[in-house]
């Protein structure tokens, strides 16, 4: 399963409740969490009841759910979301994924890889920060219209996403 904003969001929530055996999950530009504003409850994750692995895309620079968390800069509604470390801690947590993470830069220094797993290997949880990208689908027509030396230019997210998918199998 993988959404975009919302339906990172909602893959994020339907892979936490798991009421269907889904095999991997992938969230583009959704938070984990939020609070609606000031003085109410936080919106969080119900605690999963198995392991899933997790893939994770954000630009660092999106203005509607900004990667260090906050407040979207387009809107006045008071909706504060989680950062995206809050993501991949909450998964690392629930995949039991060392606190040791991979690095790699890749796609021209345009996107920088984390990723975690747990001691079989097995499960993973991997953090994609695309660098200096907003809050748009990273690829087709968005990507395509960057400049050539644009790191990138050209990116095609979904069989990126399609390739971390495929690797995992439902129990």
């Amino acid at each position: 399963m993988m959404g975009l904003s919302n339906g990172g969001m909602l893959a994020y929530r339907y892979a936490a409740e798991g009421k269907a055996r889904l095999a991997a999950c992938a969230a583009v530009a959704g938070a984990i969490g939020s609070r609606g504003g000031a003085g109410e409850p936080p919106w969080t994750m119900p605690v999963p009841r198995r392991p899933l692995p997790v893939l994770i895309l954000h630009g660092d620079a999106d203005p509607a759910v900004p990667y260090d968390g906050g407040a979207p800069a387009d809107r006045k509604s008071g909706r504060r979301y989680s950062p995206v470390s809050e993501a991949a801690a909450f998964w690392r947590a629930v995949n039991g994924c060392g606190i040791e993470p991979r690095r790699e830069d890749s796609i021209r220094g345009g996107m920088e890889q984390t990723w975690w797993t747990d001691p079989s290997g097995t499960r993973e949880v991997r953090l994609c920060r695309l660098r200096g990208w907003g809050h748009e689908w990273p690829g087709g027509p968005f990507t395509a219209t960057l400049p050539p030396a644009h790191p990138l230019h050209a990116f095609e997210a979904a069989p990126f996403i399609w390739e971390f998918l495929r690797r995992h199998r439902a129990d």
